[in-house]
């Protein structure tokens, strides 16, 4: 028979072994940018880039989790680039960076820090609403975008747009690690909706067109 004693310390023991097992886990996961390494096969993230996770959360949801805290980091990271005043800003206007001219025409404007760009925006103004994305970039890489688009007012009565009011109708955050799209969040219809389009590959290509007008 199991004496008192001997009771409290298997249970001590015990539970030594789970406290270690969490702490584990919890240092795998602290610390913001320790590590990029997302595995885009198997869906699974090496290290990530979290400030925190649910100390007690159950093992298989710490994927879920590591992911979902990335991509909050991310968006931390641009409000702080946006909240700054500490940049060097270049504008570019209509046909100065576009071949083919928009209804409204556009702006593209680029945020500069010790020479580096980290962030740029781009605005087109479409014949049938605005569009506008902005890049985000640490160390010169991209590690997140925000894409909207407003939808002029259609008045029936006229068979027109009314350009003095506008609805937003869709909205995308686009989550990147090492060039990496992985993750991406959209409300509404979107170019990405063919499985023939690469999102990935299309938004890199992109903020490197922008860069490339930039340099010019």
């Amino acid at each position: 028979m199991i004496n008192r004693h001997s009771f409290l310390l298997i249970g001590s023991m015990i539970l030594v072994l789970l406290a270690t097992a969490f702490i584990s886990i919890d240092t795998r996961f602290s610390g913001i940018d320790k590590a990029e390494t997302w595995n885009n096969k198997e869906n699974t993230c090496e290290f990530s880039d979290t400030t925190s996770l649910p100390r007690y959360s159950y093992i298989e949801n710490y994927q879920n989790d590591a992911k979902i805290d990335s991509n909050n980091v991310r968006i931390r990271k641009a409000n702080l680039i946006d909240l700054s005043n500490a940049y060097e800003e270049k504008i570019l206007t209509n046909e100065e960076f576009l071949d083919n001219m928009t209804d409204g025409g556009g702006e593209l404007k680029a945020y500069y820090l010790k020479g580096q760009i980290d962030k740029i925006s781009l605005w087109l103004g479409l014949s049938y609403g605005i569009s506008t994305y902005d890049y985000y970039f640490e160390n010169e890489k991209l590690f997140y975008i925000h894409e909207t688009f407003k939808q002029f007012e259609y008045v029936d009565s006229t068979g027109s747009f009314n350009y003095s009011k506008t609805e937003q109708t869709f909205t995308g955050r686009y989550y990147f690690m090492n060039d990496v799209l992985y993750d991406y969040e959209t409300t509404g219809h979107n170019r990405f909706e063919s499985d023939e389009i690469d999102p990935e590959q299309v938004l890199i290509e992109e903020a490197n067109i922008w860069i490339e007008k930039l340099k010019k």
